[in-house]
């Protein structure tokens, strides 16, 4: 003991004048310590690790909410089929089902109306050869632009398609259609030479877009791909209405292709080998256009589907 009786010695305001010296010594250290706050490296240690389990959640969180917008989608889809499904047989019932009208805007919004849902068929309504009550396909949109399919032909009936940026061909077509009713009429000849004309101009030509997808889609290759162009079609329904699309070729009057757009959607044949093969669109006959509803999905397996027209789905 450096000094022995040293608090012997001392009185006991001493004593307690030490004691709470010390005590306020330490407190004072502590305030200041409070007062420092985070050091540059603990803030930068706090920000990693909620960048890391932002990096975990985030993304699982993202696929969640789509899982269930994708999920309400099929269920507002499933609604839209009943419905039409019911108003076909009742029509039919009375004698009055006509195909053509399930194609009409007002009849469509009617069922989506009896459907109870906010979202639009695309498109029409297309019915199956026998019995022809039976809806075989349809595209159901949601106010979310989620758009759900339903084919017959297909393993699982409901699908989501993959959003593919198809507006500007829509438009195209629409235009196109529309200008070419008017202008030329059933004059055919007319039409036919105003088509060639506009096959040789450089809106014909595939966008780097329809390349990109059509290069992972099918087996032709960026190069063939850039070489073709889109050549208007039309065929004449049984009311005496056109309908218009456009088949991908090289030559102008060329009708033996790989690639058709038609009705909101791409198509191309898969020949016998699986590979992109090439089969005959020639324009103002009916036939051509039932090859194209009857094509098979690329969501389907697609394994032992040969010499038949692909729909793009995904």
């Amino acid at each position: 003991m450096l000094f022995p009786g040293l608090f012997d010695r001392m009185s006991k305001n001493q004593i307690r004048y030490f004691y709470y010296k010390d005590e306020e010594k330490d407190l004072h250290m502590k305030q200041e310590n409070k007062n420092k706050g985070f050091t540059l490296v603990e803030m930068i240690v706090v920000i990693v690790i909620i960048g890391i389990l932002l990096a975990i959640l985030v993304p699982g969180l993202f696929k969640y909410i789509k899982k269930a917008k994708d999920q309400q989608a099929l269920i507002e889809c499933r609604a839209v089929v009943t419905a039409a499904q019911a108003e076909a047989l009742e029509l039919s019932g009375k004698n009055k089902f006509i195909p053509y009208e399930f194609t009409t805007p007002n009849f469509l919004t009617k069922i989506c109306s009896e459907a109870g849902v906010t979202g639009s068929v695309t498109y029409g309504i297309n019915f199956s050869e026998s019995p022809d009550t039976e809806i075989s396909y349809l595209e159901y949109k949601t106010k979310g632009d989620i758009i759900v399919a339903y084919d017959i032909n297909t393993n699982v009936l409901y699908y989501i398609k993959e959003s593919i940026n198809l507006s500007d061909m829509n438009n195209r077509l629409h235009n196109y259609g529309e200008s070419f009713d008017k202008d030329f009429g059933t004059n055919y000849k007319k039409w036919n030479d105003a088509r060639d004309k506009y096959f040789n101009t450089d809106e014909a030509l595939l966008t780097q877009n329809e390349i990109k997808l059509l290069t992972e889609r099918t087996t032709l290759t960026e190069e063939k791909l850039g070489s073709l162009r889109w050549l208007p079609c039309r065929y004449q329904n049984e009311d005496s209405t056109y309908e218009h699309y456009f088949v991908a070729t090289d030559k102008s009057g060329q009708f033996n292709v790989s690639l058709v757009y038609y009705n909101g959607a791409y198509y191309y044949f898969q020949g016998n080998n699986g590979k992109t093969g090439a089969s005959s669109m020639t324009d103002a006959n009916a036939s051509t256009i039932e090859k194209l509803k009857e094509a098979a999905s690329n969501a389907d397996d697609l394994s032992n589907v040969k010499d038949k027209w692909i729909r793009i789905d995904k």
